[in-house]
């Protein structure tokens, strides 16, 4: 099978372009292109084909270590398949100078080296790593016009080799140019399309995502009809000291103002910008509050696939600690967000103060939808809110609700939900509570702020709070004496409630995750660069073995391959031995001729029978598509020598031994 003169080293040669490898592409063109100019050729057995793509595969294993080591799961792919021509270049290298260009599929597949396999005929080296230079430089490609020229000049040059010749030149370059064009407007199309894509789904994604929130606005299911589903999947890992017990309540983001006119109703804020904090003196510290209480500890860690996220945090955090993260930001309702962090976070909370990161109320802290007013002005009334001190009405609000109201996780539909979960139903779930209690707090004259994020249960595993999404919960901020402090008027047997929802096999989930996390965590936080010194330790042994056992003695080619080398592609089984016994009996005047087969020619020269054997095995190995096994080629080359060890030089004219030594 012929490959086009000089295509295979320019698409080498474009590789190095596109990945910024110039250099070490045109060393590699060179080698690659030489053997069209050169006749020597090494005599590399099936063996030794083998252990050559072996070798590929241990240096790709060993550079697929390194880059995840040096770099996330996600942008391994993009950091990895641009090497590929360099990882299999040992191996093209070598078949460039061998005696065939077909390599068999054994020598690709451990399966099929099995002894008695079937062994089919290879593929075509060329075409293959052809295609893998391809794909290493359509990841690493620049994206502009010139490299859309160059593959369209590549690929039309490799189909120009094989076209019809019952087409025109004219028609063929007329199509082809044809195909690109469209294919160029295609390219650009679907390139903008991504954008797109990625830009609506983002948004859609941000909307449905358990694991993160927008700050600006969140959505309830208030006025939705049904049964509330929640997962059990863990989401957040709580430590705390023996001597101090965890945070009740770890917030990601509040909110102002609430709309009930939206079906659902949801909370917003008018302003929801960050500010970047200044890092600490130390690696991973950052300060929200200098200066301020830190009387209690807790240590939380969360799987953030993007590295970028809301970080959950309980009321008064002064510093978060121990956070790997480029930057970390805060704004004035309490959110804090950490930026190019790890897929795994792992940060320390100091707490325990009164003051906190949120601003201090407006006039939205005080407003209440005037369709929602009503019913608020008649719990007032009913409960005796107007002028009591603000301790007495955060005492009687929390007692109500405690005392009068229970928690559902079924939904009844409703014209007016908040109205008809007051007055009537008095059942729901946290939403339901997290809003009736701040609207009524407003109404009493307190400001008040909607509030979510977890709790967390006072279950402990191995020392540890596990915090699943069904424990996501909504409660109450309230301005009291200066200082925002949380209100939570949910019935504690809500988490009773949503445990007992929990299926049977959860621990078989539960310990996958916890496998998952103890992997991430030694991925992410231990000696990483270990791993990769190890690799770099091992890789000169290992390709110095490999050199040693494939060039420990020189190969030299047949005549019949040193005399094809210029002429195209050698043919499969053209190294055999056995033209060495053609050879010698061509010079003594009894040659094969044109029309002969193997077995007619031995038998007119009188050595049908001795060379029966040592035919066969030619045979086998020049034809036949499975091949035969290293122990055969052994055989073949051994029986040979011998032959030609015992019989001798051959004079014109004389009869060739009829004899042959056993072996």
């Amino acid at each position: 099978m012929k490959f086009p003169r000089g295509l295979l080293g320019l698409t080498v040669l474009m590789w190095g372009w596109v990945a910024e490898l110039l250099p070490v592409a045109v060393m590699g063109a060179v080698v690659l292109e030489w053997p069209r100019f050169s006749r020597w050729r090494w005599e590399f057995s099936e063996q030794d084909l083998n252990r050559l793509w072996d070798l590929c595969g241990i240096l790709f294993i060993g550079k697929a270590i390194i880059t995840y080591v040096a770099s996330d799961l996600e942008a391994g792919p993009g950091k990895l398949l641009p090497w590929l021509p360099i990882i299999f270049f040992p191996f093209v290298a070598a078949n460039a100078f061998a005696a065939q260009d077909n390599v068999r599929r054994s020598t690709y597949l451990w399966l099929l080296r099995k002894p008695g396999a079937y062994r089919p005929s290879g593929w075509f080296v060329p075409y293959w790593y052809f295609i893998a230079c391809f794909v290493a430089m359509s990841i690493a490609n620049p994206q502009d016009h010139r490299f859309y020229a160059a593959v369209v000049g590549l690929g039309g040059w490799l189909m120009w080799t094989h076209r019809s010749r019952a087409s025109s030149a004219v028609a063929w370059g007329t199509a082809l140019g044809m195909v690109a064009g469209i294919g160029f407007l295609g390219h650009v199309g679907l390139t903008r399309l991504q954008l797109l894509t990625e830009s609506v789904l983002g948004l859609f994604i941000s909307e449905f995502s358990p694991l993160d929130v927008d700050v600006a606005q969140t959505r309830t299911a208030i006025g939705a009809i049904g049964r509330l589903k929640f997962s059990n999947r863990i989401i957040l890992r709580v430590e705390t000291d023996d001597t101090q017990p965890p945070p009740a309540l770890l917030r990601k983001a509040s909110f102002d103002s609430y709309e009930s006119s939206r079906r659902p109703a949801r909370w917003t804020t008018a302003s929801a910008e960050f500010s970047a904090v200044p890092a600490g003196s130390e690696v991973g510290s950052w300060p929200l509050l200098p200066g301020a209480e830190t009387g209690l500890v807790a240590r939380v860690a969360m799987f953030l696939p993007a590295g970028t996220g809301i970080l959950p945090v309980p009321l008064g955090t002064a510093v978060v600690d121990k956070l790997l993260a480029a930057a970390v930001e805060t704004n004035r309702y309490g959110s804090v967000r950490a930026r190019e962090g790890q897929p795994l976070i792992r940060y320390t909370v100091r707490y325990g103060g009164l003051v906190g990161g949120d601003t201090p109320p407006t006039a939205r802290d005080l407003e209440i939808p005037a369709a929602e007013r009503p019913a608020f002005t008649e719990i007032a009334a009913e409960l005796g809110l107007a002028g009591l001190p603000p301790g007495r009405v955060l005492d009687t609000v929390s007692r109500f609700f405690h005392e009068h109201f229970t928690y559902s996780r079924y939904l009844r539909g409703s014209v007016e939900p908040l109205r008809h979960f007051l007055l009537t139903s008095r059942a729901g779930h946290c939403e339901y509570f997290a809003t009736a209690t701040t609207l009524l707090l407003r109404e009493a004259g307190i400001p008040a702020r909607y509030a979510i994020g977890y709790s967390v249960p006072e279950e402990t595993r191995g020392g540890v709070q596990l915090v699943r999404a069904r424990h996501a919960h909504a409660w109450v901020l309230a301005y009291l004496d200066g200082a925002w402090r949380d209100v939570d008027t949910t019935p504690g047997i809500w988490d009773e409630i949503e445990t007992a929802t929990r299926p049977p096999l959860q621990w078989v989930s539960d310990t996958l995750v916890w496998a998952k996390y103890q992997f991430a965590r030694w991925r992410y936080y231990s000696d990483r660069g270990l791993l990769a010194k190890i690799v770099f330790a091992l890789a000169p042994v290992v390709i110095g073995w490999f050199a040693w056992r494939l060039f420990a003695r020189k190969r030299r080619p047949p005549a019949a391959v040193a005399a094809e080398s210029g002429a195209g592609p050698v043919r499969l089984g053209s190294d055999s031995e056995f033209y060495r016994i053609e050879e010698r009996l061509a010079r003594a005047g009894r040659g094969r001729r044109t029309d002969e087969s193997v077995g007619d020619w031995l038998r007119r020269v009188g050595l049908g029978e001795p060379l029966r054997t040592t035919a066969a095995l030619h045979l086998a190995y020049r034809f036949d598509p499975r091949g035969i096994t290293t122990e055969q080629r052994r055989e073949l080359r051994r029986s040979v020598e011998l032959w030609l060890a015992t019989t001798g030089e051959i004079k014109a004219g004389s009869a060739p031994s009829r004899t042959f030594p056993s072996l």
